[in-house]
């Protein structure tokens, strides 16, 4: 749910929140860090395969009801187009410099095989009487911070931002 998209022509793609509606999915959405489902409010207790999978909408950020709010610090966009659904979706654009300054951490991940000292030993001592096992190999993994990056929504809904004004959709305030 929310804006999922933003292409450079000034495409907006996104779901909708109600958890009745066609346009409600919650069965795609995955955890920018870990690629793991997000679970939805609505429908946690279903299977994944057994969530909405619904179809995404779309306006250009030029269509009229992309609009700014009264505040000047959210873009709202158009209202859902399913029949018996007026569910809006309100988009953040102005943030504080602190969570400008909040990232997300990017990871390197490895993996290695290790022979296990310890069973080695133990089992050196039993060759040398006439019995053999396997050798125990653990698998150690490792993940290090390779850097950071803002997050990926915040980014989204900063373009967001910079589309209206590019396409002369200022804010009251400006």
């Amino acid at each position: 749910m929310g804006l999922h998209n933003i292409t450079e022509d000034g495409m907006l793609y996104w779901h909708c929140h109600n958890p009745k509606c066609q346009y409600h999915n919650c069965q795609d959405l995955l955890h920018v860090q870990t690629q793991t489902p997000i679970e939805c409010a609505h429908h946690a207790h279903l299977e994944l395969s057994q969530r909405p999978k619904g179809d995404t909408q779309s306006a250009h950020v030029t269509h009229n009801d992309v609009q700014w709010t009264a505040c000047g610090t959210m873009v709202a966009l158009p209202q859902c187009q399913a029949d018996g659904c007026s569910r809006q979706l309100f988009c953040k654009v102005v943030w504080p410099e602190e969570e400008l300054k909040s990232t997300l951490p990017e990871y390197e991940e490895s993996q290695e095989q290790v022979i296990d000292q310890e069973r080695e030993e133990i089992r050196a001592a039993f060759k040398a009487l006439g019995h053999d096992f396997p050798q125990k190999i653990k698998i150690v993994k490792t993940r290090r911070i390779i850097g950071y990056h803002q997050h990926p929504m915040i980014a989204r809904h900063l373009k967001l931002a910079e589309l209206m004004k590019a396409n002369g959709k200022l804010p009251s305030s400006q």
